[in-house]
């Protein structure tokens, strides 16, 4: 629900770390004692269990997590004890609660850093190279089988149980990595920093194995030759919209907007756009959600009212006091009524799963795409503590807000009514299968 900031060029809310101004250090240089590095585990797990509602986390694996990783403590610097305490955080399962991540290439956290110089995608937890950054001679589109013979599930196993994430949502994570936040970038945090890159791999339609040493790069040449971002979100700070003769498509790459005038301005241009498309009198609404995680819930509730054919709560009457949240919306007079068509992935979270969660209370239109990233229920109003010996920086949720909606499935995302499965192909052919069904759709209806 809160405020998201972006990692080097366009990249994901979560994990954004701040270092303290007086620990201008590299991550191993400094070593910590096990005393001191006990005392911030400690100081975290109080801080978990005392602030954070813990609605979707399983406290029997939360102890067992917690027991294991503090027994692996020793002697040790900043980045190994980071790659110890966040399987715990994960262990929440919560979305809003992380460990921030320094996110300038140059900061010394990274000084010596080696880092994988491929951009990655993930298909069905199987690691594939999309880019070879630095022509190191590994063909897009191959398949990595180990990284220095660890296997790639074993290493996604190893990122995924370090990144945080609502309940039991995979989708989310795996749309970290393909789009938010690089594998090559979550590797050296959680995993490795190592001299060279050992990898096995299968070339695109081969079963051949092959091996290959691969040299590192460092992350500020990384950062100036990778534009990473996933294709179909764009580079869209406002919400964007075309004007067709069968159908409209509004693309809302968030809702930050918290201020006055940024909500004023969003209203503006709501507003502008279905009184066009009434005017129009379009048949078709394409509304494109992917990639939003979330923000002001009452940008979010206003864009309701121009989408639903009922009055609506926005909030549960349980949820936190915000009783603005709670009162009765009536539907706007120049609501949408036509076929509504809403593109969805693992990136939709916290204000964004709110709003899908009553599109889909209301059985409005079709979701198209993969499970979101949080659904009806997720928890926020965060704060940040500041590890005393480390200074690692934890966001840490506090309060659970749900939509007033029934039935839906707690610890899970919205799930769609047409899932979208992308292949290694359509991610090199940059395909967009989402609009691809859209517009068969459209022609089909076009056609009735």
């Amino acid at each position: 629900m809160k405020k998201t900031n972006l990692f080097l060029l366009t990249l994901f809310s979560f994990y954004i770390l701040s270092c303290s101004p007086q620990e201008e250090i590299s991550g191993n240089n400094i070593i910590y004692s096990k005393e001191e590095l006990l005392k911030d585990f400690d100081q975290l797990v109080h801080s978990l269990k005392t602030l954070h509602p813990m609605p979707f986390t399983d406290m029997v694996i939360f102890a067992s997590r917690r027991e294991k990783q503090r027994a692996k403590i020793k002697d040790m610097g900043k980045i190994d004890f980071m790659r110890i305490i966040a399987p715990v955080i994960e262990s929440v399962n919560c979305g809003h609660s992380y460990m921030l991540l320094e996110t300038d290439p140059h900061h010394t956290i990274f000084q010596d850093g080696s880092f994988l110089p491929f951009e990655i995608r993930i298909i069905d937890e199987e690691i594939f190279v999309y880019s070879d950054l630095f022509d190191r001679g590994i063909q897009p589109g191959s398949q990595i089988l180990s990284i220095n013979k660890s296997p790639s599930t074993g290493i996604l196993e190893g990122i995924f149980s370090s990144l945080s994430s609502d309940g039991d949502i995979r989708s989310s994570k795996k749309e970290i990595i393909n789009s938010r936040l690089p594998f090559y970038y979550l590797y050296y945090f959680y995993i490795e920093s190592p001299k060279n890159f050992l990898i096995r791999y299968t070339l695109p339609g081969s079963t051949e194995i092959r091996e290959d040493l691969i040299a590192p790069a460092s992350l500020v040449d990384l950062s100036m030759i990778s534009e990473y971002r996933y294709e179909k979100y764009g580079i869209y700070e406002t919400p964007y919209y075309e004007l067709h003769k069968d159908h409209a498509l509004l693309k809302i790459p968030h809702f930050n907007y918290y201020q006055k005038e940024q909500y004023k301005e969003f209203k503006s241009i709501i507003e502008t756009f279905f009184h066009k498309v009434d005017e129009l009198e379009l048949p078709n609404l394409v509304l494109d959600l992917r990639g939003n995680s979330g923000g002001d819930p009452l940008s979010g509730r206003l864009l309701l009212t121009y989408l639903l054919q009922n009055p609506f709560r926005y909030l549960s009457s349980d949820s936190p006091d915000i009783q603005e949240l709670k009162q009765k919306m009536d539907i706007q007079e120049k609501a949408f009524k036509g076929n509504l068509f809403t593109l969805i992935d693992g990136a939709c979270f916290s204000t964004t799963g709110h709003v899908l969660s009553i599109l889909k209370d209301q059985e409005r239109g079709l979701l198209i795409g993969q499970e979101t990233g949080g659904g009806f229920l997720c928890s926020d109003n965060s704060k940040k503590i500041v590890l005393r010996s480390t200074k690692i920086s934890i966001s840490v949720a506090t309060m659970s807000f749900a939509t007033d909606v029934y039935g839906q499935p707690r610890g899970r995302g919205i799930i769609p009514d047409q899932e979208i499965r992308y292949t290694m192909e359509d991610y090199l052919n940059q395909i967009d299968l989402e609009m691809a069904f859209v517009r068969q759709k459209i022609l089909a209806n076009s056609l009735e």
